[in-house]
C-alpha cells in the first residue's frame, strides 16, 4: 500500500488515487478521441467532450461521495467537501453527470451520437482500470477476509484491517475491465450498429458491479431495501435496465455500420 506517491519537502504530497484517476480520465480522453475520429467524427468535437468528461466526472464523483457520506465526515464541517486533495469519489456519481452533460452537448452540435458512444464505451474502462489502481494503492475499496491465497493483507495504519488477508477486490475490477476493453474492441470490428458498445458495457460492468460488491469489505457505500443491496448493486442494476432499453432502441433506431472502417 503507498497512498502516497511523492512527497518531496516543501511541496504538496501527490496522493496515488488522485494520481491514478487522473491519468485514467487522462487516458480514458484519448483513446475515446482517437476511435470517434476513426469513425469519422471531428476531432474539436471529441476534445471538447473530453475536457467536459474530466470536469464533470470528478464533480460528478465528489458530488456523490459527499452525499452519501454527509452524516459522518461533512455535517459539521461542510468546507471540506471542497477539499478534492484528501480524495473520496464514486464512479458512478462521476459517470452519471458525464453522460448526461455530454449528450446533451452531442445533441446540442447534432453529432452522430452513436459513433461517440462505441467511442466512450472502450474509454471508460480505460479509466476505470487506472483508478482501481489508485485504489489498491490507496487501501481503499477493500474486500472481505478470504483465505484463498491471493489475498492480500495491508499494512497497520491505513484504512483496511491489517490483520487478516483481504479480497484484493480493486484488482479483480483491473481485471474485469481490462477484460472489458478487450471485448469492446473486438466487438468494434464486427459492430453492424453505431452505438451499441456503451450498453454492451452498461450490462457488462453492471452485472460485474453487482458480484465485487458482494465482496467488498468497506462498508461505507450505505445500503437499500433493508439492507438488501448496497447503492452500488442497486445502481448497478438500475444502469443494467437503462442499457438494455438503449440497446433495443440502438437496434431500431441507430445508425448502420456502412462502409466506415472500424476502430
Amino acid at each position: 500500500m503507498h497512498p502516497v506517491i511523492i512527497a518531496l519537502p516543501g511541496l504538496p504530497a501527490i496522493y496515488s488515487y488522485g494520481f491514478f484517476l487522473f491519468l485514467g480520465l487522462l487516458t480514458s480522453c484519448f483513446v475515446g478521441v482517437y476511435l470517434a475520429h476513426r469513425d469519422g467524427i471531428d476531432t474539436d468535437h471529441m476534445f471538447n467532450i473530453a475536457i467536459m468528461s474530466v470536469i464533470t466526472g470528478i464533480g460528478g464523483g465528489r458530488l456523490e461521495y459527499v452525499r452519501t457520506h454527509w452524516a459522518e465526515k461533512f455535517a459539521d464541517a461542510p468546507m471540506d467537501a471542497l477539499n478534492l486533495r484528501e480524495g473520496g469519489y464514486v464512479f458512478y456519481g462521476g459517470l452519471i453527470f458525464a453522460v448526461a452533460v455530454d449528450f446533451a452537448y452531442l445533441l446540442i452540435r447534432k453529432v452522430p451520437i452513436g459513433r461517440v458512444l462505441d467511442a466512450g464505451a472502450v474509454g471508460i474502462p480505460i479509466g476505470i482500470a487506472f483508478a482501481r489502481i489508485g485504489c489498491f494503492l490507496a487501501g481503499c475499496c477493500y474486500g472481505l477476509p478470504t483465505e484463498l491465497p491471493w489475498g492480500v493483507r495491508f499494512p497497520a495504519g491505513g484504512l483496511p484491517p491489517s490483520d487478516v488477508d483481504l479480497h484484493p477486490t480493486q484488482l479483480y475490477e483491473f481485471a474485469a475491465t481490462s477484460l472489458m476493453i478487450a471485448l469492446l474492441l473486438a466487438w468494434r470490428r464486427v459492430r453492424p450498429i453505431y452505438g451499441l458498445g456503451l450498453p454492451i458495457l452498461g450490462g457488462l460492468y453492471g452485472s460485474w458491479r453487482i458480484f465485487n460488491e458482494s465482496l467488498r469489505g468497506d462498508g461505507e457505500r450505505g445500503t437499500v431495501l433493508d439492507g438488501l443491496m448496497t447503492n452500488g448493486q442497486m445502481t448497478s442494476l438500475i444502469l443494467m435496465v437503462i442499457a438494455a432499453a438503449g440497446a433495443v432502441a440502438l437496434w431500431r433506431l441507430g445508425e448502420r455500420r456502412g462502409r466506415v472502417a472500424a476502430g
